[in-house]
């Protein structure tokens, strides 16, 4: 079995993911990684072959269709059995269009942020149909999907905390020591890039009803739609502790500020429905998880037992569900410890692999 790894925006997680599963096929059959210029020059080659492309984020149809011969031209010449798309989510606006020249091989295409709303809800579907195996990182998409499109080749994969002993090896104080953050407060964490579909906003814009006794915020991640001086003038604005560094961390520094925080919040609004990365992380580390109540988010939240949800997109409801979560002590049960089991990456390598085989 041999299986071209095709990566369009292989950067931060998504590039530990290619490199994860490029390591566990290559163990076991022959790995080929086509993957985005910048991203193919920090891969070891010596077990598997990495192919560097030009794939731009932003592509023309005129990219996108010279994209998909590239695609086929490579896989042609490595004579492979599967392709696998690693992120579906960078073509959904050609509805699958064109994917018909790849029909030789058997297709694999892993979704990450869904919607089941609006046109994307449409594109998606409409590639889900095209190919043979489409894989989604949480339960609650998988039944979606499966119900929608009356057929099984919907997969749940769940999506892994790749440093998974590094993390437990980091201790919350040393972590938060690094940081400079009161070890007498519980401490609040907004990780990752400020992206909008965050809802940040929710937060900052509601403060003035925080109950602003024993806390202190963390925002840590890459500055994108939401800025440091946007978070700061907020938190100083009604008088509320924070630290906020916008900026790329190393892996180092993301598993600190992870081990850091008492509470990990995720005021995603609705238009997400995913897998968290923070989350997961999160709960790898037990750390308490607050977010929205909203699709995959808050189905995770509830049926693991990992914490507490708010009304989505609803800043009052998230101020009131963390005036009383900071009051209180949060201790996993075994439900929420065997979801945390479940996270380990040797699972998600497998899960893999039997994708694969069942393919051939």
């Amino acid at each position: 079995m041999k299986v071209l790894l095709v990566g369009l925006s292989s950067d931060g997680h998504r590039k530990q993911y290619l490199e994860y599963i490029a390591a566990v096929v290559s163990q076991h059959n022959q790995a080929v990684l086509l993957c985005p210029k910048a991203c193919a020059d920090d891969f070891c080659v010596t077990d598997k072959r990495v192919m560097k492309t030009e794939f731009e984020k932003k592509r023309t149809g005129k990219r996108y269709v010279q994209m998909l011969f590239q695609i086929r031209k490579a896989a042609i010449e490595e004579k492979v059995d599967i392709i696998h798309f690693l992120e579906a989510d960078e073509i959904y606006r050609y509805f699958g269009f064109g994917l018909e020249i790849l029909s030789k091989f058997r297709l694999v295409m892993t979704f990450h942020h869904l919607y089941t709303e609006n046109w994307r809800n449409t594109a998606i579907q409409s590639i889900m149909r095209k190919i043979d195996c489409s894989v989604v990182h949480t339960k609650m998409l998988a039944e979606f999907y499966s119900t929608q499109l009356k057929h099984s080749h919907i997969k749940q994969i769940e999506y892994p905390v790749f440093d998974y002993e590094e993390l437990l090896k980091i201790s919350p104080i040393m972590a938060k020591m690094e940081y400079s953050l009161p070890l007498d407060k519980k401490i609040i964490g907004l990780l990752g890039g400020t992206l909008r579909y965050k809802g940040y906003h929710y937060l900052l814009e509601n403060l003035q009803y925080l109950k602003k006794e024993g806390i202190h915020f963390l925002f840590a991640g890459n500055e994108r739609d939401y800025t440091q001086s946007q978070i700061k003038e907020a938190l100083e604005k009604n008088e509320v502790e924070g630290t906020v560094i916008l900026r790329k961390l190393t892996s180092y520094e993301f598993r600190c500020a992870i081990q850091a925080c008492d509470i990990i919040l995720l005021p995603y609004g609705k238009e997400f429905n995913g897998a968290s990365g923070p989350l997961a992380e999160g709960v790898c580390a037990g750390k308490r998880i607050v977010g929205s109540d909203h699709g995959s988010l808050g189905s995770l939240i509830g049926e693991n037992h990992i914490g507490d949800t708010f009304e989505s997109e609803n800043g009052n409801d998230l101020i009131r569900v963390l005036n009383q979560v900071k009051e209180s002590e949060f201790v996993y049960d075994e439900v929420a410890a065997e979801y945390q089991r479940s996270l380990r990456p040797e699972f998600f390598g497998e899960a893999y692999l039997q994708v694969y085989r069942q393919l051939l």
